[in-house]
């Protein structure tokens, strides 16, 4: 027998996609706003720039030409 979590679950789901929901997953859903990128001054980004450059994996030129 189905745990009542997962019947409820089951219902909502059914009722979306049958259109007689109230609302949608995606009118409930609320996006956390937050900083996705490191904001650097200019010399920070250099150094930033020349530390990936000396990494043994970094790829200058493989050879391979389009």
């Amino acid at each position: 027998m189905p745990r009542p979590n997962k019947s409820k679950a089951l219902a909502a789901l059914k009722a979306r996609r049958n259109g007689l929901a109230a609302t949608s997953r995606t009118e409930e859903y609320e996006a956390k706003e937050e900083d996705i990128y490191e904001k650097v001054n200019e010399s920070d980004y250099q150094e930033l720039v020349q530390r990936r450059r000396e990494r043994e994996d970094f790829v200058v030129d493989d050879g391979t030409y389009f």
